[in-house]
């Protein structure tokens, strides 16, 4: 007994390693894992991003709409002035009559009405623009609305631009992938798992027969035939998170190229419009002028003079108007294709 097993007051002390050697794909697919939720947060952060980027950037060209229309109104209101006067003048010599004031002074107020709203909108915007920006001070935008910009931003293949830019698709991507490694995780459990092991005995002098050796090397697999149908199932609801997801990531993808598209649809009809409006401002700036000269002739009244300022007035802010939309629609095809930190270029390049 005692050469077959161990004196019974032998002490056992003894070290025992195990390397997994295949688990069923369980240690790439969690590898894997992880990559793609690094990939998805680092997606989310830059989606964040880019609607923080839109955002501000549409509260911008706002600003600066009303920054370039109250321009237009300040004109508009020192031209109409300078009219009044001039026929105030001309009642006071008794040369007109002095009911045709009113039409100047209720265009005045109107003309003062505007200018008021449009800066309150103006300041309020701008305290808007501070505090997404973490400033304490207001910040007034100094820029005026430029011309639309000349150059379209959706160029290539939008459908691969999308794919490959936006933050949103590439978000999905990632949870795709990370439920594809959830589905890899569960097919682990239908194959058999294999790792190789070691044990060392300390106390050489007990383990002395090959029940009891001294050492010990091998490789061991383990495979479960039947876990009651919970390993199928399980894997069947990975497989539909997954399918679920791509079905949401293609219908991102469409809904962004179509985006994208009508966007630029718009682009180019605001385009179309700032073009047009600007033959119907140069009229509109004719017949004033030409208004204006019949005026100090005797051949026009006070009215069609004023009459003839506010339609060109109302002219360049259509066409300002226009130009706002070129400037919104190109924020929106660059948030579609996930490129909101070049709208910069697009706006400098516009400027000079």
């Amino acid at each position: 007994f005692k050469q077959t097993f161990a004196e019974q007051t032998d002490w056992e002390a003894s070290i025992v390693a195990y390397q997994p050697l295949f688990h069923g794909g369980r240690i790439l697919a969690g590898r894997r894992a992880a990559a793609a939720r690094e990939r998805a947060a680092g997606s989310d952060f830059n989606r964040q991003s880019n609607d923080l980027r839109r955002d501000f950037t549409k509260l911008y060209l706002q600003a600066c709409l009303l920054r370039s229309s109250i321009v237009l109104r300040n004109q508009s209101l020192g031209a109409i002035a300078h009219h009044r006067d001039r026929f105030q003048t001309l009642v006071e010599q008794g040369m007109a009559d002095r009911v045709a004031t009113l039409r100047a002074e209720l265009a005045l107020a109107e003309a003062r009405t505007s200018l008021s709203d449009d800066s309150s909108k103006l300041e309020s915007l701008s305290i808007t623009l501070a505090q997404m920006a973490g400033q304490d001070e207001v910040i007034l935008p100094s820029d005026t609305l430029p011309t639309p910009p000349p150059v379209d931003p959706a160029a290539g293949d939008l459908v691969t631009v999308v794919a490959e830019h936006n933050p949103l698709v590439l978000a999905l991507a990632s949870q795709q992938d990370l439920a594809h490694q959830a589905v890899a995780v569960k097919t682990a459990d239908f194959l058999p798992e294999i790792g190789a092991f070691g044990k060392y005995e300390f106390n050489q002098d007990a383990a002395r027969s090959a029940m009891q050796p001294g050492w010990v090397v091998g490789i061991k697999g383990t495979l479960t035939l039947f876990h009651g149908g919970s390993d199928w199932y399980g894997r069947a609801a990975a497989r539909s998170s997954e399918v679920e997801l791509a079905g949401l990531r293609k219908e991102a993808e469409q809904s962004l190229v179509a985006q994208a598209k009508r966007q630029t649809l718009n682009l180019k009809q605001a385009r179309t419009r700032y073009a047009n409006l600007g033959a119907q401002a140069l009229l509109a700036s004719e017949n004033h002028r030409v208004t204006a000269l019949r005026f100090e002739q005797g051949q026009a009244t006070s009215l069609e003079v004023v009459d003839a300022w506010l339609a060109l007035q109302k002219a360049s802010l259509d066409r300002l108007a226009a130009a706002g939309d070129a400037w919104i629609s190109t924020q929106e095809i660059l948030w579609s294709l996930g490129r909101t930190s070049e709208f910069v270029q697009f706006w400098n390049g516009a400027r000079k």
